[in-house]
């Protein structure tokens, strides 16, 4: 939560550093992360072989139970052809009596694969049956025969395949059965895909150390040009005419070129507002001292009611003439006292200077007024601005009192900052009116005592002094307190 009168810019719930090191950290990882997903793909590939090659196996079998060879081999030939397999029918020799050759190991995703893992093209399921030895003499082969089914599935590079065996029996076969054997075979690097994976985590442990490094490193090379553009700016907003901020020339000199070119263009329009009050006021003040002129030569009148009028006058061009002179003084407060001497001033001293004026102003007469000050709460400013603040503060706090309440000012100082608070015994302010007392023309005294031009006052030299102003109240007992901090001159902190 932002202090009382400080400015409140949104963030971003994620720096810009903190997005640079997970964008680099996530391009460092996206090998991993590919060939995990890519596993995850594959796994299934051998649940999927070992399935269609029994699939295979169950539709084969009925066509060859019970029929003769001859009767069988265009079926099977069929069924070769649709399931994509090798279907072969042996007897208890060995003897080949069926042989249909249509397995087929590319897939979609083969080529993929081959591009991206170097995986070995050409490999065919008769090279793998090959490297088992004769069929007959294996011991999946004799398991089959001794338990009447067996699939076995052989996942290594460069090809995976299933064979699925089973004893069919046929009445013109060598002791009336056959070794049925349905084969299917695919390209699918699960091997490699595995290896891979194991050997990027291996690789990972020296990598994403790296890439954190590598990110940090990155993020502040970025980060740090734009933190000096900040730091350059927000010391731009406490002086009067905010001069070029500076860069590397890079993006960010781009972005301090444009911040300089605000600049430019604010002062221009600051510069512009300043010479039409300036022109406004000048304009003003002769027509105000004409009728300050004609009341008082009016006022000899031994006529009554053209006295009233001559006093009446002589009011209106008093009061006007207060207005011009604060609405003078806004501006140039707004304007940040531009060309204004600044040297180390003493508030504590400004403070107790007001409070006696105060008690010896007759408007005030029956109101206690009292101040407590640090001797070293000093600021780099314009003294008689810093007079004007002070007196409008208390003039405001008193206006609000009645005969027997009390106006208090205090002047403390920490590390960086002097505060003056003014304290008074008045009805307060209600929780909405907070902020509104600051803008121009509100006022809840009426027109005639007020002109909602004191408090904007008030904390437009606040902030052309690079502090600022708020406002707070007290239910019990009633009151308000309003504050101002300041920086503190530089040489006069706390000993």
């Amino acid at each position: 939560m932002s202090e009382p009168g400080e400015l409140s810019v949104p963030r971003s719930r994620f720096s810009l550093r903190f997005r640079v090191i997970v964008t680099t950290l996530f391009v460092a990882l996206v090998p991993q992360l590919l060939v995990f997903a890519w596993s995850q793909v594959e796994r299934r590939a051998p649940g999927r072989l070992w399935g269609a090659t029994r699939d295979a196996m169950v539709e084969a079998t009925p066509l060859l139970s019970g029929r003769s060879i001859d009767e069988a081999r265009a079926p099977l030939e069929q069924l070769a052809k649709r399931r994509r397999v090798w279907v072969r029918v042996v007897d208890v020799w060995g003897q080949p009596l069926v042989d249909a050759y249509h397995d087929d190991p590319s897939e979609p995703l083969e080529r993929v694969e081959r591009f991206f893992l170097g995986s070995e093209q050409g490999a065919t399921l008769l090279d793998a049956d090959a490297t088992h030895g004769p069929l007959m003499t294996r011991d999946w082969t004799a398991e089959a025969i001794r338990t009447g089914t067996y699939i076995d599935c052989d996942f290594g590079a460069p090809l995976l395949f299933c064979e699925s065996f089973r004893v069919v029996n046929v009445p013109e076969a060598t002791n009336g059965h056959v070794l049925l054997v349905v084969a299917q075979s695919s390209s699918r690097g699960v091997a490699a895909v595995y290896d891979l994976r194991h050997r990027l985590l291996r690789l990972a442990l020296v990598t994403v150390p790296l890439a954190v490094v590598i990110a940090w490193f990155t993020a502040s090379r970025v980060v740090r040009p734009i933190e000096e553009l900040k730091r350059q700016a927000l010391e731009r907003t406490s002086e009067a005419r905010p001069h070029a901020v500076t860069a590397t020339r890079d993006e960010a000199h781009d972005l301090a070129a444009a911040l300089n070119a605000l600049f430019a263009e604010i002062a221009a329009r600051q510069r512009d507002h300043e010479s039409f009050v300036a022109d406004l006021v000048h304009e003003l003040k002769s027509p105000v001292a004409s009728l300050r002129a004609a009341a008082e030569a009016l006022s000899g009148s031994t006529d009554e009611r053209t006295a009233r009028l001559s006093r009446s006058v002589d009011a209106s061009a008093r009061r006007l003439t207060e207005i011009i002179a604060r609405f003078l003084e806004l501006s140039r407060a707004e304007a940040g006292f531009p060309d204004e001497e600044r040297e180390d001033v003493d508030v504590s001293a400004i403070a107790q200077a007001t409070i006696a004026e105060a008690q010896a102003d007759p408007r005030y007469e029956g109101i206690s007024f009292s101040t407590a000050g640090d001797p070293r709460a000093r600021v780099n400013g314009v003294e008689a601005r810093l007079s004007a603040m002070v007196r409008e503060l208390v003039d405001n706090g008193a206006s609000f009192v009645t005969a027997g309440g009390e106006v208090r000012v205090a002047v403390e100082v920490d590390e960086a900052h002097v505060r003056l608070s003014v304290s008074d015994t008045g009805p307060g302010i209600p929780q909405d009116g907070l902020e509104r007392v600051f803008e121009r023309y509100y006022t809840t005294r009426g027109h005639a005592r007020g002109t909602g031009l004191g408090l904007p006052l008030v904390r437009a030299a606040a902030e052309a002094h690079g502090g600022r102003a708020w406002a707070e109240s007290r239910e019990e007992p009633s009151g308000a307190t309003f504050f101002v901090e300041l920086p503190r001159a530089a040489g006069s902190a706390p000993s």
